[in-house]
């Protein structure tokens, strides 16, 4: 799972997004690009249902403008499968 809208001003709640999954595993690459795909945020080789999994609405340590952004995600889960997802994400200031 993976919120579709978020509000990173820093009061604490809704500040970032993050894969979560019932089923552990590893993120092998996550990446968030703007509409036209320039890539803002990516990780590698993080764990799934933490917050390394995820993005906090920056880039180059800048605050991203509000809009729409995508995001695409390969997870390797414990039992060996691999599977993609992608989906698009609101950020609200």
């Amino acid at each position: 799972y993976m919120p579709n809208v978020f509000t990173p001003n820093g009061d604490g709640v809704n500040d970032h997004i993050m894969i979560t999954s019932p089923d552990y595993g590893i993120v092998e690459e996550l990446v968030v690009q703007d509409r036209w795909g320039a890539v803002l945020h990516s990780a590698r080789n993080v764990p799934v249902n933490t917050s390394q999994a995820g993005w906090n609405g920056s880039s180059r340590g800048d605050l991203v403008a509000a809009g729409v952004y995508t995001w695409s995600a390969r997870i390797r889960f414990y039992d060996g499968a691999v599977e993609w997802f992608s989906g698009q994400v609101t950020l609200l200031r």
